[in-house]
């Protein structure tokens, strides 16, 4: 009888215990769950990814482009606090047309293709002001749509010239000869 009593007095405590056990169960189980749900929807991700990267590839050469490198990297700088501290960006394609250099960008899904998707926007400018090259294209690998990119900055576009050797001799050569057809011409 007492044993009763003691059973019927402890179980508002007792049904207390295995709710709150369970719902640490559960909760645990939906922390796995979860985690394996967005592991499984990044795999599918990157591979539609890489799966895009290699189609653009493929359109890229048919296209008439030449691939010179994939996932090109530069080592821009930013200036914060009085330091300079570099950090690393990686295009997908740098690629050359016609004597013309550019970098590609390829993207999957229903966002991330259109240019004027925040992230995107901001990468393709990054892209345009940190490579030096001719042109920025974004390659929508669902649509199969090659889209040329340029940035109105100021008023100005910005398209970023490629740096010539050729032309920075040719012109030293010019400036030294000028230099010296002076230094002559007062020498009399």
């Amino acid at each position: 009888m007492e044993m009763n009593n003691i059973l019927s007095e402890n179980l508002p405590l007792s049904i207390l215990s295995g709710a709150i056990l369970c719902i640490c169960i559960g909760a645990y189980f939906y922390k796995i769950i979860s985690k394996a749900h967005r592991d499984h929807q990044n795999k599918k991700r990157f591979k539609r990814g890489a799966q895009g990267e290699v189609e653009a590839e493929n359109f890229l050469k048919k296209s008439g482009f030449t691939i010179i490198s994939d996932q090109i990297p530069t080592h821009p700088k930013i200036y914060i606090d009085g330091e300079w501290h570099t950090y690393v960006i990686k295009a997908d394609f740098l690629v050359e047309k016609n004597g013309k250099r550019a970098i590609v960008e390829v993207k999957t899904g229903k966002t991330a293709p259109s240019p004027t998707y925040s992230a995107t926007r901001r990468q393709l400018l990054e892209y345009t002001c940190s490579y030096n090259v001719d042109t920025v294209y974004l390659y929508d690998a669902d649509s199969k749509d090659l889209m040329e990119i340029r940035f109105e900055l100021n008023g100005l576009i910005k398209k970023v010239q490629s740096f010539n050797f050729v032309n920075f001799v040719l012109g030293c050569f010019i400036g030294a000869l000028i230099s010296a057809l002076l230094f002559y011409t007062y020498q009399k």
